[in-house]
């Protein structure tokens, strides 16, 4: 399979890919552990995935391997748990998430164009 050809390309593949992994684990944690602390609980979640990406690319310089997460599955869940977020700020009512991920992760994809388009591509990534 090729890989996207523009950064645009490339920021609207990884955000339904993002939207899709939130839609299957909505399907299996339910929206009660969400709902239970709401923003706070994201925060939290938050914190311990970057305090796992830490440790991830720390043990990847040291050659190691830290079994059941990559990090590229952490940096998709922190992207996850800023889409969460955002269903939140927007004032989500508790609707099942599937229901907004694919909109509220569009939305994200067309923000990164954006930004990108404003600052130009080596401020995050070149395509060539």
């Amino acid at each position: 399979m090729k890989g996207p050809k523009t950064f645009n390309e490339a920021a609207h593949i990884v955000a339904d890919e993002i939207a899709s992994l939130l839609e299957r684990k909505n399907r299996d944690y339910g929206t009660d552990n969400i709902l239970l602390f709401k923003e706070l609980g994201i925060l939290v979640r938050t914190s311990d995935k970057v305090a796992r990406l830490k440790t991830l690319l720390w043990t990847e310089r040291r050659k190691s391997e830290v079994p059941d997460e990559t990090i590229e599955d952490t940096w998709r869940d922190l992207a996850g748990y800023s889409i969460i977020a955002t269903i939140f700020r927007q004032g989500w009512d508790g609707k099942r998430f599937g229901e907004d991920v694919h909109k509220i992760g569009s939305e994200i994809a067309d923000l990164l164009v954006k930004k990108n388009n404003d600052y130009g591509h080596g401020n995050i990534l070149a395509f060539g």
